[in-house]
């Protein structure tokens, strides 16, 4: 009995002991993470620091200054009857919302068209972009080659702009009474707006007022001064294709929005465009 009485007594020592072990192991691997995942930061700061290559990456987004473009415009019409409900046409609705913010969705067009203007430059110079280190760059910051060539190929990934310009028009129609209530939506892309715009513009608007003495007024404002003035403006180069006179080009200033569609002359409605892209555009709204 005093055998048994031992080992009884022991088991809990020993159980107790096993607990230790098992938790000075899990600190020590806890404690070895850390160290590592903080000696791998230092690291790859060091080689952000160090690194031309990542110099070139900074230094080409900075100067194209591309940002990711992407938003939800939400627009609501509530109704009390059900026949209004079914009847209604989100499409003329739309059309008719931009047609009453004009201002707003030029801005919306220029930063489109800046997009699609400047974001192929910076593609073509981003992708030529090339890593110059060699084993020596490595060495003087204490790391090795394959963990410096590593980090420069992510931040090289990392850092690349996608060139995203995706706007979102959506038109919401509710009916609310105590019989029903209701509610439907369309969603228009931004080419779908600017084709919805066109179309109704063109059909809403009468012959005599695009003829009218106020769209007279506005063609006339557009001066030799102020002519050359966005030429400068735009270093004499056409701003959809980038086009110069020195490539054949004739030049000229165009309305963004058409002075028939209720286009102002003024600089932030006015760009250089070549003969070409002027003639294709003709009195769309891009």
């Amino acid at each position: 009995m005093s055998l048994s009485f031992i080992l009884e007594s022991n088991g809990p020592s020993e159980q107790n002991e096993v607990n230790v072990i098992g938790t000075i192991i899990y600190l020590t691997i806890v404690v070895v993470l850390f160290i590592y995942a903080f000696v791998r930061g230092i690291e790859r700061k060091k080689i952000i620091n160090n690194s031309k290559f990542i110099q070139e990456i900074n230094k080409v987004n900075d100067e194209f200054g591309i940002e990711d473009y992407s938003k939800t415009l939400k627009y609501h019409r509530y109704f009390d009857d059900v026949r209004n409900y079914r009847h209604f046409n989100p499409d003329f609705f739309l059309a008719q919302v931009l047609i009453d913010n004009l201002e707003s969705f030029k801005r919306l067009i220029d930063n489109a068209n800046n997009m699609n203007v400047i974001y192929p430059k910076y593609l073509e110079k981003y992708e030529k972009l090339t890593s110059t280190a060699t084993e020596d760059d490595a060495k003087k910051i204490h790391v090795r080659f394959s963990r410096y060539r590593k980090i420069e190929e992510e931040y090289f990934t990392r850092n690349k702009k996608d060139g995203i310009f995706d706007i979102k028009f959506v038109v919401y129609w509710h009916v609310e009474n105590t019989a029903r209530k209701a509610k439907t939506k369309k969603v228009y892309t931004f080419d779908d707006a600017k084709h919805i715009f066109n179309s109704y513009y063109r059909k809403n608007v009468k012959e005599d007022n695009v003829r009218s003495g106020w769209i007279q007024k506005e063609r006339s404002l557009m001066t030799d001064s102020l002519r050359y003035d966005i030429l400068r403006r735009d270093g004499f180069r056409c701003q959809i294709c980038g086009a110069t006179a020195q490539d054949g080009v004739k030049l000229h200033v165009d309305h963004i929005i058409p002075v028939s569609k209720g286009g102002k002359t003024e600089p932030s409605n006015l760009r250089t465009l070549c003969d070409r892209c002027n003639l294709g555009k003709s009195d769309k709204i891009e």
